[in-house]
């Protein structure tokens, strides 16, 4: 699932990123519309990685240069394409020439990352804005209007107006959408209508905007007028009790901003700037490291990883197997490319085990929580976020409470929470040994191919790769995709799943949300997707029409006369908890009823 956003998280990423890379030179823009994924590589060594689908959101950094990045950038003059952009499989490029990142910012109160490009001491030459709600997530490169010399995108202070033209036009787009601005359009600032954006909302205008209203009807009005709450936070904001203990909440999530938590929530691991009342969060480094952490847990750089060039390490550095010809240079690049990613994860597995045995609270703390709860039950109020009880050796302790339980269900919380510790603390050991232990035979074996190119049984395996699974091509082994290929009649791609894994990988790692996914009704069967990227308009019939005799004739339904097939747009095809492979629930669901005609395959001339 997603990272979800807020405008304190894009505020504090925002500072992560300046102080990462402010003053760095920057080599290129990658964008790969396919995949939802942006690169930002720096002359310096390290990549700023975008993840922008709406499944993903993840924004990562990693040592090296991109696999796609095309060799000796920053191009020369006179070797880039008229037009400034280099194609490379998926990935269009936009080289730069002796810029450096002038700063890293978030527009106020929005969810959108502002990342000023510039020659050293000169003015403003473009803006990379990453725009982060999920359901309209996408990059935009900005430059000057002709005749102007622009300062930032970001306003001082609260004073945009609603649709105002700024001094930008964009000039790429990472997904053109229909109805939204695209290349060559004037940027115009979001509006920005909420109370307290440069200083928190007096307790006054809090009052004036909560006062007389019932506690479970807070939550609209106050997510409404001010400025920095959001779903992800208002909740604990509100749990607080009267008006005043929730203002004072408020305060203290705006004071919040050198706190780093990694949260665990239904949709994933939620990096955040505050702990939330939650007494399971686990202290991070910093929100790039959570970030790091979510991606690894989700398999992010797996699922939207967009194809280029080359083999590369896991550092960035090209294997040589140019000694090698033929089949044996396309295996050893394979192999490569496998070794690197698993010397990635394993890097940052280790990391992050690492970090979970350093940090979050000992067991002992977590049951003394609980033992101070059911000691003193009747000390502690319904309803509240947190509670200051008397310590059994004296002084006093604060406890973090869930509002929503009973006080003697928050204690046997907190029992579980410090037995869920103590096991972590008797495993993590032996797993980090273990991850160090694959680690070095990963370095090792890539050090031997560097040196010999030679790919052994035990490099193989290594990597993860079956021998039947590898054939020569002349760029690299490609892994077989998980659908059947035909073209319709009026020329659009139409996708069927391999079985009832790969009909997964088709549906959620190989399709848009605005595809059309067909479904032979009530009986196993394929998976097809009809490749459609117009969200205001339904595909044409007669493509409609085939793309559902298809799917009728990869189910169990394909000796019927006719055929009731269902279809929607992929975006409304989820995958519930725990469901088997190839099961999903639709929803929106429309039907047709098709014959099924099975000398339609032929014509629709199935590709390899």
């Amino acid at each position: 699932m997603a990272v979800r956003y807020d405008s304190l998280l894009a505020a504090a990423l925002a500072g992560e990123i300046e102080a990462r890379f402010a003053g760095e030179p920057v080599t290129a823009l990658g964008l790969c519309p396919e995949s939802w994924t942006l690169a930002l590589p720096f002359a310096t060594g390290g990549t700023l990685w975008c993840f922008l689908h709406p499944e993903a959101g993840q924004i990562l950094l990693s040592s090296g240069a991109p696999e796609a990045l095309p060799p000796g950038l920053p191009v020369r003059p006179g070797r880039a394409r008229r037009s400034g952009v280099i194609r490379v499989g998926e990935w269009r490029w936009f080289p730069f020439r002796r810029l450096i990142l002038l700063e890293a910012r978030a527009l106020p109160d929005e969810r959108v990352l502002a990342l000023t490009l510039a020659s050293e001491g000169g003015p403003p030459r473009y803006t990379l804005l990453l725009e982060l709600p999920r359901n309209r997530r996408n990059a935009l490169l900005l430059e000057p209007a002709a005749g102007t010399t622009p300062g930032s995108v970001v306003p001082a202070g609260d004073t945009r107006v609603e649709g105002e033209t700024t001094e930008w036009r964009i000039r790429a787009v990472l997904r053109e959408r229909p109805g939204q601005a695209g290349r060559g359009d004037p940027y115009r600032l979001p509006a920005g209508r909420r109370r307290g954006v440069r200083e928190p909302v007096p307790a006054d205008e809090w009052t004036s905007v909560l006062a007389g209203l019932p506690p479970s009807e807070r939550r609209e009005p106050a997510l409404r007028h001010v400025a920095y709450l959001s779903p992800l936070n208002v909740e604990h904001v509100l749990a607080a009790g009267d008006i005043d203990a929730q203002y004072r909440r408020y305060l203290e999530l705006r004071s919040h901003r050198t706190e780093r938590w990694l949260l665990g929530r239904a949709w994933g691991l939620q990096p955040y700037v505050s702990r939330l009342g939650d007494p399971d969060a686990v202290g991070i480094p910093s929100i790039l490291d959570g970030m790091e952490r979510s991606a690894e847990d989700e398999g992010v750089r797996r699922r939207f990883e967009c194809r280029g060039p080359p083999a590369q390490d896991a550092d960035g550095t090209h294997v040589t197997v140019a000694h090698l010809a033929g089949a044996e240079a396309a295996a050893a690049a394979q192999i490569v490319r496998a070794l690197g990613r698993r010397r990635k994860r394993l890097a940052r597995r280790l990391s992050s085990l690492r970090s979970e045995l350093e940090q979050g609270e000992p067991p002992e703390r977590l049951r003394e929580a609980g033992h101070l709860l059911l000691a003193r039950l009747r000390e502690v109020p319904r309803g509240v976020a947190k509670v200051e009880l008397p310590g059994f050796e004296g002084g006093s302790r604060t406890i973090d409470l869930d509002p929503r339980l009973a006080p003697a269900q928050n204690a046997e919380r907190y029992y579980e929470a410090a037995a869920r510790r103590q096991r972590a603390l008797e495993k993590l050991p032996a797993l980090i040994a273990s991850a160090e232990r694959e680690l070095r035979e990963v370095e090792a074996a890539l050090d031997r191919l560097a040196e010999t190119g030679e790919v052994s049984e035990t490099i193989r395996q290594l990597a993860g790769i079956r021998p039947e699974a590898m054939r020569e091509g002349a760029a690299g082994i490609r892994a077989r995709l998980p659908y059947h290929r035909f073209v319709s009649s009026g020329g659009l791609e139409i996708r069927v799943g391999r079985s009832s894994k790969e009909n997964d990988r088709l549906t959620f790692q190989h399709s848009a949300p605005d595809d059309v996914w067909l479904h032979a009704q009530s009986v196993p069967g394929a998976h097809v997707v009809l490749r459609w990227s117009r969200r205001d308009q339904a595909p044409p019939e007669r493509d409609l029409r085939e793309a559902a005799v298809i799917a009728a004739l990869h189910s169990d339904s394909r000796h019927s006369g006719v055929v009731a097939v269902d279809w929607t747009r992929r975006k409304h095809v989820r995958k519930p908890r725990k469901a088997p492979p190839g099961s999903v629930a639709p929803e929106r669901v429309k039907t047709l009823f098709v014959e099924t005609d099975s000398s339609l395959l032929e014509r629709l001339r199935p590709e390899p």
